[in-house]
């Protein structure tokens, strides 16, 4: 299968999942990753794809594997501002991630601030509604930043103007452990991310095989 050949087939999918699945006279549907490139067109859209499809699960688990292994795939997508919060979770859950944790919170950031468009640009001239607002679109996604392991100049510059949307045990445990790292603390501290070796261009491979519902 071709790279253009994959792509078309996306493109059949996005308009009708059902309508792929019965053709080729009710064969299975085979979908090739050639070298990763059919992913790297489109994949914020891809990902929206095949999480609303629970038949894709193989292809899922793929998807999430190489997009840890090139975060910027999605992370610097023009479309990573409008990812759906339940996709960005699981790729905030992955050990494997890829991305220094700094680079994480200030991706997170943008996405918090782009979802609510009257926040102004200058963290500054906000108010405490401001900051509430900007917690409670990233409640669920908080907890999963490994806080722990940016580095405390980098926290200084970039975390500390936004400390209002964090717990109060949490900032100051952060605190805590960048003067003493001995000290025991009573939030949770997530592991570090490991990367995973790239192999994204190296990939030749059958990655889903769906059957005919």
């Amino acid at each position: 299968m071709t790279n253009a050949r994959a792509i078309e087939l996306w493109n059949d999918l996005s308009d009708d999942f059902s309508q792929l699945l019965e053709s080729g006279e009710g064969c299975d549907v085979i979908i090739y990753a050639e070298k990763g490139e059919w992913l790297r067109q489109d994949p914020v859209q891809i990902l929206e794809l095949v999480f609303q499809n629970q038949a894709c699960k193989s292809l899922r688990d793929y998807c999430l594997s190489a997009i840890c292994e090139n975060p910027g795939l999605v992370f610097d997508s023009s479309k990573f501002l409008q990812i759906d919060e339940s996709i960005l979770i699981l790729l905030l859950r992955r050990d494997d991630l890829a991305m220094k944790e700094i680079a994480v919170w200030e991706h997170l950031r943008n996405w918090g601030m782009s979802q609510n468009p009257l926040l102004k640009y200058d963290v500054e001239e906000w108010s405490t509604n401001d900051f509430a607002t900007l917690e409670a679109t990233l409640h669920q996604c908080i907890p999963l930043v490994r806080w722990f392991q940016i580095q405390p100049f980098e926290f200084s510059r970039k975390v500390r103007p936004f400390r209002k949307i964090l717990p109060e045990g949490l900032y100051e445990d952060i605190i805590t452990h960048h003067l003493d790292p001995e000290t025991e603390l009573e939030s949770t501290v997530l592991p570090a991310r490991v990367a995973p070796k790239k192999s994204l261009d190296k990939l030749e491979e059958t990655v889903g095989k769906t059957k005919k519902m």
